[in-house]
C-alpha cells in the first residue's frame, strides 16, 4: 500500500520550493543588499535611490523617468508599463509593533498610483492614456515578519482590485 502525502505538507512543500513564506510570496524575487547599495533605515537617499538605481538596470533602457516624476518612476513607452519605485523598511520599531501600518504604507503608493492621470518634467510628460499598465515594485528587508507578510498580502490583493500590480522583492 503505497503512502498518501498529507496535503499540508505538500503545501508546505511547494511554498518552500517557491519562495513563500508564511502564505506570501516574495513576487519580485530576492536580490543581495549589495547588489542593490540599500542601506535599510537611512531614508530616500539610503533606500529609495539605490532601489531606483538598481531596478533602472533590470528596466527596459531609457524608461526611466526624471528625478522627482509625480507618482512614478519608470515609463516604458513601447510597452506602456508605468512603474512606481518604492522601499519599505519593516523594521522599524513603529511598524513591528504595529504590523497594519505597512498595509497603510503600501495602500497610500497603490492610491497614488491608480489615481495618477498626467505630469510632466523637465520636457517629459506621461498620461494615463499612455499607460497600459501600472505596477509598484517595492524592496523589504528579509527580516519582515509573518504579521507583516499579511499585510503585504492584503495590500497585493488591494492592488488587484485597482488595476496596480504589486511586486515584492525581499532584499538580503
Amino acid at each position: 500500500m503505497a503512502s498518501k502525502t498529507p496535503g499540508w505538507l505538500e503545501k508546505l512543500a511547494g511554498m518552500l520550493q517557491s519562495g513563500e513564506k508564511n502564505g506570501a510570496k516574495a513576487t519580485g524575487g530576492a536580490v543581495d543588499r549589495a547588489t542593490t547599495g540599500i542601506e535599510w533605515g537611512k531614508g530616500i537617499q539610503g533606500q529609495g535611490m539605490p532601489w531606483e538605481d538598481y531596478l533602472g538596470t533590470q528596466l527596459p533602457a531609457g524608461s526611466r523617468l526624471p528625478p522627482n516624476f509625480k507618482t512614478f518612476d519608470f515609463f516604458d513607452e513601447t510597452t506602456g508599463i508605468a512603474t512606481s519605485a518604492k522601499t519599505l523598511d519593516t523594521t522599524t520599531a513603529a511598524k513591528l509593533a504595529n504590523p497594519s501600518q505597512v498595509y497603510s504604507s503600501l495602500k497610500g503608493n497603490i492610491d497614488a498610483a491608480a489615481n495618477f492621470s498626467e505630469s510632466g518634467l523637465k520636457g517629459v510628460t506621461v498620461t494615463a492614456s499612455q499607460i497600459t499598465a501600472r505596477e509598484l515594485q517595492v524592496a523589504i528587508p528579509e527580516a519582515t515578519t509573518s504579521a507583516q507578510w499579511e499585510q503585504i498580502n492584503r495590500a497585493i490583493e488591494y492592488g488587484q482590485s485597482k488595476g496596480i500590480t504589486v511586486k515584492i522583492t525581499k532584499v538580503n
